[in-house]
């Protein structure tokens, strides 16, 4: 029953009323005039329903309070607010900023209110503009900030500020199109020159003879190019404009004259802003081979423009496809059957594969290459490739998100599944990635998802994919607890029972300490639980409980882990001498944690273990020549925070570059000695050249050196971790000195059965004709490498050298000041080692004979142990050094990088060698 329907006796009691109006505000009308000034009451039934306040009591419609509710909440409750509130700005206001029909019920006095009418303004102008008083519509400020809110509001101004031509001026400098509502100085040289230099296109809305102003016109297309529409005749057969025009807008070209679209001068300009041009361009140039060749190369899409005898024209489509890929479509049937001109066209852009011919869409090589540039190619791929599993495992190696596309055999097949997530996986750890993170599973049909052996395998590859899963499977112990085993973190994912169990997250903090905040409470100071976190993540000391961080064992746990833990410990343990030295021994970072930083053992363990350290420790030790030269054995970079006496001190720098062997110390010591040509010859006399060790054990130099110098990767080691080594350098520091020409076949390291090696320089074959096979050099005799396949050279094609980039790379670096660097494994994180394969590329003499390969030998010898047992970096990590041996060819992985390190011990500058990158 509703309140209107009530015996009096319930309209008038207030509970009854109370929960009427909390189901339909507008049933207080039914309520008696005794409850209707019932304050609360009201106040609940226009917080819900502002127009509400229609059935209050006359008082509450003058109550400040009770109106503002109603009006935020309906603005057009403003109808029912008593006479002096709807004189009141501030609920004026605020009823129009919910909605402006609240301007019909205001008070005229709020004709004169600036913020009243713009608040309106935003919602509907014509309206605002009408409320307004004619004083505010003559005011300045207020017409000036009307305009700049909506350039339409310049017609409702006054008639003596839409005259006035300072205030035009200043309008159409805050948005140029006010000029059309301003007829009176569209005819006014400053205002429109001030109008087309900020749109050229309201060049339209000027006086002809403004259109036939060389000045204004030319303001105007520079600034749009299009604007040349609405010049003059005279003018668009101006060249000086018309070259403007087309200089900012090939389209422009459209409205020139006929004779200056056949000039090549005003073509090229315009060909380089745009496809189009090709389209406005006279006969005659689009008749022109070398214009239309040129063209194609800078826009690949005005191929369509191109007429039909050039569109046949190899070269002419090569040169198209190159540019954009989906110039494709516009090529000739025989252009897209063409093996090499697809193969182009699709590496540029792998959606072109829609356009190839339906022979060439069932090429394997050409469909991977496709996909390499954009995966959602896969849906332009023959039928026949999506039932073919041994492609399918090709494809998702490359993007694992091309499981989207896979057919229910192919998601049946395990080991694709599997391969895909480690392609995910690696594309979410490259440094540009932004998400969000894809987990093969997503990609699986609703029954393996569900099912728990397909599931099992899921989150066996990659933990954090339980966070994909339905409900009941993350209930499940033996599911979260294989997943929190491949990755602790997926904890954050598990059921809340699940997250308090003791097992589960032991089993988290095991393999990621970080996993102990995603425990239950209980468990975060659970003394066993928290000792297993800290010792596998000593950060995670962050995330324990305040009464297991007290705990002296835990906090040692945590910083012989991880030394820079000490930040979160107690002040009473960053005061402690063995834990502050615990944690300094295992990262000398941790000294800035500490008041220790004036205690000589303390800051000496410090920079042993980290040489930059030396940033935290005393103006007094930074003028330690001793405790320097300790940070600078470790990390050169330290040098820079020497003090001042030191790195001015000449012979102290020459010390150190001799026993460090780094010349490029120099660049960090005091300016007159890094000025002085004839003492930076001296160092880099005292450094030698050829492949340098000094700091190869080293995890943090080579970063640092890109930090503070200018320096190149050299030797970029290949494989799974490539694109994520690659994609870091050049996010840090913009420069690499190596090449990659990914899926373009080229001429490697080797030829005719490996009895020739590239030499220290250019070998002659980069991008040269193949000769004949009859009487030509050894050289010739290989196959070309891409990352898709391989492929014989055919006589007469041009192919890039790899080696020969290579080398040039690297000596423009040098030439350009460049600390040259490489390294011998491409282990850019530990965890790499069992992600991607990755690992070392040494190989001991030894080993090398065993395989009857040649032992390496640089000028300044190999660091103690190459290529055999394990290698122990700076931060604590160890890897194998013997490099792995590939499983088809039965050869040790990294013969490139061996290659890289002759190649770079010969050319005559130092190398600064690291085992990680």
């Amino acid at each position: 029953m509703s309140l209107g329907d009530a015996p009096a006796e319930l309209r008038n009691d207030r509970d009854v009323v109370w929960l009427a109006v909390g189901q339909d505000p507008q049933a207080l009308q039914f309520a008696s005039e005794t409850v209707r000034k019932d304050r609360e009451i009201v106040r609940r039934a226009v917080k819900q329903d502002g127009t509400a306040l229609e059935f209050a009591d006359e008082q509450l419609a003058l109550d400040t309070e009770i109106v503002r509710s109603a009006v935020q909440q309906n603005g057009r409750a403003l109808e029912y607010a008593g006479e002096e509130l709807r004189s009141d700005e501030s609920i004026v206001l605020d009823a129009v900023l919910n909605n402006w029909q609240a301007l019909h019920f205001a008070a005229e006095e709020c004709r004169n209110c600036q913020r009243i009418i713009l608040a309106a303004a935003q919602q509907n102008l014509e309206t605002a503009m009408d409320f307004a008083s004619k004083n505010l519509k003559n005011n300045v400020e207020f017409a000036m900030a009307a305009v700049r809110l909506n350039y339409s509001a310049f017609q409702y101004v006054s008639s003596r500020l839409r005259k006035d031509a300072k205030f035009v001026l200043s309008a159409v400098q805050e948005n140029s199109k006010v000029l059309q509502y301003a007829p009176l100085h569209q005819g006014n040289d400053e205002i429109v020159m001030a109008a087309v230099q900020h749109n050229g296109m309201t060049l339209e809305y000027s006086l002809k003879r403004m259109c036939a102003n060389k000045s204004v016109v030319l303001a105007a297309v520079t600034q749009n190019g299009r604007a040349l529409q609405f010049a003059s005749q005279a003018l668009q057969r101006d060249r000086e404009v018309v070259l403007a025009a087309v200089s900012q807008d090939a389209f422009a070209l459209k409205f020139a004259f006929f004779q200056l679209q056949g000039d090549r001068e005003i073509f090229v300009a315009a060909a380089r802003q745009g496809a189009c041009a090709l389209r406005f361009a006279s006969e005659e140039l689009r008749n022109d081979k070398d214009i239309v060749t040129d063209a194609v190369s800078q826009h690949g899409l005005a191929l369509e423009f191109a007429p039909e005898n050039l569109r046949v024209n190899r070269e002419i489509v090569m040169a198209a496809v190159l540019q954009d890929g989906l110039a494709l479509q516009f090529a000739p049937k025989e252009m897209q059957e063409d093996t090499e001109c697809v193969m182009e066209a699709v590496r540029k852009t792998g959606i072109a594969l829609e356009f190839a011919s339906e022979g060439l869409k069932r090429k394997q090589d050409i469909v991977l290459t496709a996909l390499s540039a954009d995966y959602k190619a896969i849906q332009f791929a023959d039928e026949r490739l999506l039932h073919d599993q041994n492609f399918f495992m090709l494809g998702v190696e490359i993007n694992g998100c091309l499981l989207e596309y896979a057919p229910e055999n192919v998601l049946q097949n395990k080991d694709i599944v599997a391969a895909a997530d480690t392609s995910l996986q690696r594309a979410a750890d490259m440094p540009n990635f932004d998400g969000p993170e894809m987990f093969a599973i997503q990609f699986l049909p609703e029954n393996l998802q569900t099912n728990k052996e397909c599931v099992l395998d899921s989150v066996g590859h990659r933990g954090c994919a339980l966070q994909h899963l339905v409900d009941a499977m993350k209930l499940d112990k033996e599911i979260v607890t294989r997943a929190v085993k491949q990755n602790g973190c997926a904890l954050r994912y598990a059921s809340a029972k699940l997250r308090g169990d003791g097992e589960v997250v032991f089993w988290a903090v095991q393999q990621n300490g970080f996993a102990i905040q995603f425990a239950s409470p209980s468990l975060q100071q659970d003394k066993y639980i928290v000792e297993t976190a800290v010792s596998s993540r000593g950060y995670a000391l962050k995330f324990v409980h305040k009464q297991a961080a007290r705990e002296k064992n835990v906090v040692l746990a945590a910083v012989r882990q991880d030394g820079r833990a000490l930040k979160f410990a107690f002040k009473e343990f960053q005061e402690d001498k063995e834990i502050v030295l615990a944690a300094v021994r295992q990262n000398g970072e941790a000294l800035q944690f500490t008041q220790f930083k004036e205690d000589r053992e303390v800051v000496l363990a410090a920079v042993e273990t980290n040489g930059m350290a030396l940033e935290y420790a005393s103006p007094e030790l930074q003028n330690d020549a001793h405790a320097v030269l300790a940070a600078i054995r470790n990390n050169g970079v330290a040098l820079k925070h020497a003090s001042k006496r030191l790195r001015c001190d000449r012979n102290f720098v020459l010390d150190a570059v001799r026993e460090t062997r780094a010349s490029w110390l120099v660049k960090l010591a005091a300016d007159n000695l890094s000025a002085d040509e004839a003492f930076v010859q001296k160092c880099q006399e005292a450094a030698g050249n050829g492949l340098i060790f000094t700091y190869y054990h080293s995890y943090d130099c080579f970063q640092d050196m890109r930090r503070y110098l200018k320096t190149s990767g050299a030797s970029i080691p290949g494989g799974n971790a490539y694109d994520l080594v690659i994609a870091k350098l050049r996010e840090d520091q913009g420069s690499a000195a190596t090449v990659w020409f990914d899926g373009i076949p080229v001429f490697g390291i080797s030829a005719d059965s490996g009895c020739w090696l590239h030499p220290s320089e250019e070998c002659g074959r980069d991008n040269v004709e193949v000769p004949p096979k009859h009487d030509r050099h050894p050289m010739w005799n290989t196959m070309l490498e891409s990352r898709i396949s391989d492929l014989e050279p055919t006589v007469g094609s041009k192919h890039p050298c790899w080696c020969c980039h290579w080398l040039r790379a690297v000596k423009e670096r040098h030439e350009e000041g460049y600390v040259i660097c490489c390294t011998t494994s491409n282990i850019y994180q530990d965890d790499w080692v069992t992600k991607y394969t990755a690992g070392s590329s040494e190989l001991s003499d030894a080993r090398a004979d065993q395989l009857r390969l040649c032992g390496e030998n640089f000028k300044n010898g190999k660091p103690e142990g190459w290529g055999e047992g394990s290698i122990q970096i700076s931060n604590g990590r160890t890897f194998l050094r013997e490099a792995k041996v590939h499983p088809r060819t039965n050869l040790p992985l990294g013969v490139g990088c061996r290659w890289e390190r002759k190649a770079l011990d010969g050319l005559g500058f130092p190398v600064y060698v690291f085992f990680m990158p």
